[in-house]
């Protein structure tokens, strides 16, 4: 941003040359290295910070910078010219003047003139090197002041901010769960044997496994069958009894012996009852079953016979269903 310098009587030094960006100047002491920097410092901020003498008063300014009465330093800024020119009076009492553009202005307009020209800025390597982070940051973006919001920057910084201690928060988090999995990973004990070998031996505890369930299923199969037919039984037996009961010539006292050797069933009720016995044997339980049906019919038939019932209908329906069962008629 600075194109040119000018001083007259600073430090010894008249000087009137451009200024390159990057300019780096070297040289030998007492050659004007430092003469130009400090030129440069005190045409914008009207002292010189990193000098041995920073006083600010015109009057130290020009007894410890100048030579003779006037001094005069100057640069060129964006195509500005900025200058302060001082000198004493016949009295011994220094003033300084301010231009811009060779024109007289106030400190307040040379100011405003500097910041419309760019802001130029100035630093001191060696000063900034002993500074904190937090000032070695202010300083930079004094000098280098982004092209944003510097609110929305400091929003965006904050939120950066959130993020890492978010990231830091995960990564602990991690670093934990690693840490579990791999003192879980050492106390897992690990078969004998090769790969191959505990595939098989495992091959053979799952075969073991099915044939344990399938071995389960068919006892379980077994003990429902065997619960169904001894319910059969029991229900058979509990109708058999009831046949019996109902086919039993009970002698009453007070009745007569004709009314007594009355059947108690008619050849429908008998039927009925021979049927229901009969209807609930399946096939092959019916064949093992036959001898004790014909026994069962027999008994009935004995009963009736001691009871005088020889001519009765119900006493004909059982020996004609004796017959069946003993020719084996199903």
């Amino acid at each position: 941003m600075i194109q040119h310098i000018k001083t007259k009587n600073f430090k010894g030094f008249s000087i009137d040359e451009p200024v390159h960006p990057k300019t780096i100047y070297v040289g030998k002491n007492k050659s004007g290295k430092s003469s130009r920097s400090h030129a440069i410092a005190l045409t914008i901020l009207g002292y010189i910070p990193f000098a041995a003498k920073t006083n600010k008063k015109a009057s130290d300014i020009l007894n410890d910078f100048g030579v003779g009465d006037t001094m005069t330093v100057a640069i060129v800024c964006n195509d500005v010219e900025f200058e302060r020119h001082y000198s004493r009076d016949k009295k011994g009492s220094v003033s300084q003047r301010l231009r811009v553009d060779k024109k007289k202005v106030s400190p307040t307009d040379y100011a405003v003139a500097l910041s419309n020209a760019g802001a130029p800025r100035i630093v001191d390597v060696p000063d900034f090197m002993l500074m904190s982070d937090q000032k070695k940051i202010d300083t930079l973006f004094s000098l280098f002041p982004p092209g944003a919001d510097l609110k929305n920057l400091d929003s965006k910084i904050d939120r950066a901010k959130t993020l890492v201690n978010d990231l830091q928060a995960s990564e602990r988090t991690m670093t934990g769960t690693i840490q579990r999995l791999t003192a879980s990973k050492s106390e897992i004990e690990m078969p004998a044997g090769s790969l191959p070998e505990i595939r098989s031996e495992m091959d053979k505890l799952t075969k073991q496994i099915l044939d344990a369930r399938e071995s389960l299923k068919l006892i379980e199969i077994d003990e429902a069958k065997e619960t169904a037919r001894a319910e059969q039984k029991t229900s058979s037996q509990a109708e058999f009894e009831k046949v019996m009961k109902m086919n039993t010539v009970v002698f009453v006292p007070g009745e007569s012996k004709q009314d007594q050797e009355k059947p108690r069933h008619t050849r429908e009720e008998v039927e009925a009852m021979v049927d229901f016995v009969r209807q609930d044997l399946t096939p092959t339980n019916y064949i093992s079953r036959t001898e004790i049906v014909a026994a069962s019919i027999q008994t009935i038939i004995d009963t009736m016979s001691d009871a005088g019932c020889e001519a009765c209908a119900a006493m004909l329906v059982a020996k004609m269903e004796l017959r069946k069962f003993k020719g084996g008629d199903k």
